[in-house]
């Protein structure tokens, strides 16, 4: 939950933020946060695995989003 609420945070500031180079720019930003261990696994890879496909779940749902990556289905979820 405090990864979440840390994610949030920093994703609101990314898109709040404008970019004033020619032309203006405005940026979001995706999250896939993932809970150790993940589906039984204690190593570092495997946790990151599991953040990096909730990321990429993030991104497919229409970017500019926080994902938590859910050990019942091995999924990113909003």
């Amino acid at each position: 939950d405090e990864a979440v609420g840390v994610a949030n945070r920093i994703r609101r500031a990314i898109e709040a933020k404008t970019f004033r180079k020619y032309p203006e720019m405005h940026v979001t930003g995706s999250f896939g946060c993932a809970d150790m261990p993940v589906a039984g696994q204690t190593d570092a890879a495997g946790w990151i695995e599991a953040a990096d496909r909730t990321l990429y779940s993030a991104k497919q749902a229409g970017r500019n989003r926080v994902h938590v990556f859910d050990t019942a289905t091995a999924t990113g979820q909003p």
